[in-house]
């Protein structure tokens, strides 16, 4: 994951890099949500979520290992919420 998003970030601009850590692990749970919110989440099949790979949140730890080795650590740091925090602070009043 750290060499896409080096890839990213050479890409777009540090400023605009950053991890969306708020999904769903368990597919079973995507698929509810599914038939909550349908808009959101068209067609949805277990099988098809079970297909995916998703980071854990003990992976974080270390992923920010092989950031730094890419990266300075106020960078680091941007990817890992800075840039959302700036965003939602420009937006949100």
């Amino acid at each position: 994951m750290a060499k896409l998003i080096k890839y990213v970030a050479d890409l777009v601009g540090i400023d605009h890099v950053g991890l969306g850590v708020d999904s769903v692990i368990d597919p079973d749970e995507i698929v509810k949500l599914s038939k909550i919110y349908p808009a959101t989440w068209p067609n949805v099949t277990l099988a098809e979520q079970r297909k995916k790979v998703f980071a854990q949140p003990e992976q974080l730890p270390r992923l920010t290992e092989e950031l730094l080795r890419s990266f300075s650590e106020d960078d680091v740091l941007k990817i890992l919420g800075g840039n959302f925090e700036r965003v939602a602070a420009q937006v949100w009043h």
